[in-house]
């Protein structure tokens, strides 16, 4: 397979490397305990006899580390060439050693490469109803060296497993294999592996057993690290020709012992390895922060990979405490910042490693957010057992599954390199760009709460309506997606529509704003708090069970008439678990009561006029999205 070049797109944006893995294997053998899992194997004549031989060692070698059973995993295998066969299904065989013995028997049969025959049986035989379990996993995982005979097929076939519960992985084997493809078949990009040959394989069998575990049977990530992987042993990999220019930060406060922090500087110097360093291709910098926040190396300093490697043996340890805010500012100012170190065209990524709790959570997540927003990715990887999953989500970049990472220890930190530094190529868009996309993932209940009270213009009430309109028009109306109500507040807080008043009708939800009327009044956002919680977040307007993301938007231009009421209804509203954004507009806004009804500071917004409302939606959109997946205190 070609060697490619590793543009980080989908890499470290920013990598907070925290510390802590929820009670290590024991959790994580617990979290694996139960699936119902189909091996679906290319035995097309393109694959020789000896590597047959391989691909079936390797799904031994992977059922070797599993616990087989009844009450725990089920295994079925199917082999596809011309057409599909099963060998055997979920029921046949109760123990390991079964398993494998079963395996050993399979004869490959050769012929053309129908991929979609065996995706079909999958799904219709092996992992049907009454087949498979209720409430268990079910996980298919195809491997395969070239395209199949009728991609339109295969990717009709893949679309209805996914739609049956079925979390389905592709692995790719040499250079035939089209990537588009791959991510046809697997349920996401990040269940997407390839290597360059079939004795590669066993690199994989760990990332590929761990990201099979991360599925909840109703086929969603479990609170597992997913990321795409690409499995190739030349190093200088990158995917596009698009420049990277990737910033390190190391947490070098009290709490890491000066051994765990060489194994820190150990391990990014395993990840520099797999780099292609160049002035017009990759350039590493590296930032270490205590209680300040200084730079090792910046991006401009060298333009060779021995370089850089030597001037990292060269880091060392500075005390103090854990100013993690700083060190994102310091990042977005200087790292990126400075002349010299400016790429206009260059992707920027950041990795952070911390081994806990930020000096201040808050200050630390208003930093992440202004890095993001300027285009960076941001990744965290957290360390050990005083991780902040919290702190953690609210640092990383959209989507979490992808962005935050956990060891349970420093000497851990290698477990992550294929992760990091072999990861799927992403060919189309940054994730940064995704606020330019509808939020369809995840889904949420969205209360806007718009101000209508006597000291806003008419011209500017109604300026006010086009945004909502436009940031509607983001979200993907329905029943199983985004659902929108609007309540406006003056005097007295009203209700304009609730959640189900317009469950699939984007437009018809877009007219009805248009109807709305000011109001006037004063400024009663306490009212409108209230009026959210007890009645637009309610089941029988239209809120959906607790599983689902609650979230609310307020609007306004000034002051509340009783602060202390506003600062209460905000607490009781945060309290019942809604996320609250608060955007300001104006200089009459107060700063303070901002950040007392939002949930977190990285949730407030401000602008200086209705004019420039517009210039939020993205930003604002994209928040929406990644707060549905955080979690708040």
């Amino acid at each position: 397979m070609k060697s490619v070049e590793m543009t980080f797109t989908s890499f470290i944006v920013l990598i907070l490397v925290t510390v802590g893995v929820a009670n290590g294997r024991s959790n994580r053998e617990e979290i694996c305990r139960q699936a119902d899992i189909v091996f679906i194997l290319d035995e097309s004549t393109s694959i020789l006899a000896a590597n047959f031989t391989r691909q079936v060692d390797f799904v031994k070698h992977m059922i070797q580390n599993m616990q087989v059973g009844p009450e725990a995993k089920r295994v079925s295998v199917i082999t596809f060439s011309t057409d599909a066969k099963l060998h055997f299904d979920l029921a046949k065989y109760s123990t390991r050693d079964d398993v494998i013995k079963a395996l050993g028997r399979i004869k490959q049969r050769t012929g053309h490469t129908n991929t979609s025959d065996a995706l079909k049986l999958a799904r219709t035989r092996v992992l049907a109803p009454g087949k498979a379990r209720k409430n268990i996993p079910k996980v298919a995982i195809v491997i395969t060296d070239g395209n199949s005979q009728e991609p339109s097929w295969t990717k009709t076939e893949a679309l209805r497993a996914k739609k049956a519960g079925i979390v389905v992985f592709a692995v790719g084997v040499g250079k035939y294999v089209e990537i588009s493809e791959l991510r046809n078949i697997a349920r996401s990009k990040s269940y997407v592996f390839m290597v360059n040959d079939f004795q590669k394989l066993d690199q994989i069998q760990q990332e590929l057993g761990y990201k099979s575990c991360a599925v909840s049977p109703t086929g969603t990530d479990r609170p597992m690290t997913t990321v795409p992987t690409y499995v190739n042993d030349d190093s200088n990999i990158t995917c596009k020709t698009k420049p990277t220019d990737v910033i390190f930060a190391l947490d070098s406060s009290n709490s890491i012992h000066v051994g765990d922090f060489s194994k820190m500087v150990d391990f990014v110097k395993s990840v520099v390895n797999e780099f292609r360093i160049a002035p017009t291709k990759t350039r590493i910098g590296v930032v270490t922060f205590s209680t300040w926040a200084r730079s090792a190396i910046s991006l401009q300093q060298y333009q060779h990979k021995s370089d850089v490697q030597t001037a990292l043996k060269n880091i060392t340890k500075i005390r103090g405490n854990t100013n993690t805010a700083r060190a994102l500012r310091f990042i977005d100012s200087r790292g990126f910042g400075e002349e010299g170190n400016q790429r206009k065209d260059a992707e920027k990524i950041v990795v952070i490693f911390t081994d806990g709790k930020s000096a201040d959570r808050s200050e630390t997540a208003l930093e992440a957010r202004k890095l993001r927003k300027n285009g960076v990715t941001v990744m965290t990887v957290g360390i050990g057992p005083k991780v902040d999953k919290i702190e953690l989500d609210s640092i990383a970049s959209w989507p979490l599954g992808e962005n935050v990472f956990t060891v349970s220890r420093f000497s851990d930190l290698p477990q992550l390199k294929a992760r990091l530094s072999q990861i799927t190529c992403r060919d189309d868009e940054p994730d940064h760009a995704a606020a330019h996309r509808k939020c369809d993932t995840p889904h949420a209940d969205v209360v806007v709460m718009l101000d209508a009270s006597s000291s806003i213009w008419p011209k500017d009430f109604t300026k006010q309506l086009d945004f909502l309109k436009k940031l509607v028009k983001k979200f993907k109306i329905g029943s199983g997606g985004t659902r929108v109500a609007v309540l406006t507040f003056g005097t007295y807080a009203r209700v304009q529509f609730n959640l189900d008043s317009y469950i699939a009708d984007e437009n018809g939800a877009v007219a009805a704003i248009s109807r709305i009327e000011q109001s006037g009044g004063d400024t009663n956002i306490g009212d409108a708090l209230r009026i959210a919680r007890r009645y637009s977040f309610r089941e029988a307007n239209g809120a959906r069970d607790g599983k689902m993301p609650k979230i609310g938007i307020v609007i306004t231009d000034g002051k509340s008439q009783n602060r202390a009421y506003t600062r209460k209804q905000a607490r009781f509203t945060k309290q019942v678990g809604i996320k609250l954004f608060a955007v300001g507009i104006g200089d009459e806004v107060s700063n303070e009561e901002l950040n007392n009804i939002a949930s977190t500071r990285q949730f407030v917004f401000r602008v200086n006029d209705t004019d420039k409302l517009p210039a939020l939606i993205d930003e604002l959109q994209l928040e929406t999205c990644g707060a549905a997946e955080r979690t708040f205190p």
